[in-house]
């Protein structure tokens, strides 16, 4: 590995680096060419990462949203204790038309289950059915 003579040089050398530019047949020579250069490079990474997460953020907050959706269904479909088969289409056809996998959707619907019992299972005393919490 050569070593690098000074400070500008060790910078050139970063950005190449960290843009994966790499230096190329054909490089800047001078200080002012390699600045140049060197605020292209960092505008080139800045134009591909800040819309790209921008669009992530975006998508994970529908996708929680979406799923707050389906979770609300399932509770919706939980409130009588029982799930219908028409209950049960619905919730179906509203995940796929939310693009949730049915796995994810079978672990929110298993999560409301768990929740529903617990509400049961303190909701009333088992001994005398008087209600423990409001």
């Amino acid at each position: 590995m050569r070593m690098l003579a000074s400070i500008p040089a060790a910078m050139w050398w970063a950005v190449c680096t960290l843009t994966t530019v790499g230096y190329g047949d054909v490089s800047p020579i001078t200080p002012l060419g390699k600045l140049l250069a060197s605020g292209i490079q960092i505008i080139g990474i800045a134009m591909v990462a800040l819309p790209t997460s921008l669009f992530a953020s975006g998508f994970a907050h529908v996708m929680s949203r979406a799923e707050q959706a389906l979770e609300d269904e399932a509770e919706e479909a939980l409130a009588d204790g029982v799930i219908t088969a028409d209950e049960a289409n619905a919730y179906a056809e509203m995940a796929e038309r939310l693009y949730i996998e049915p796995e994810v959707a079978e672990e929110i619907i298993e999560a409301a289950q768990r929740r529903q019992q617990l509400k049961d299972l303190v909701a009333a005393c088992p001994h005398c059915g008087k209600t423990l919490v409001e």
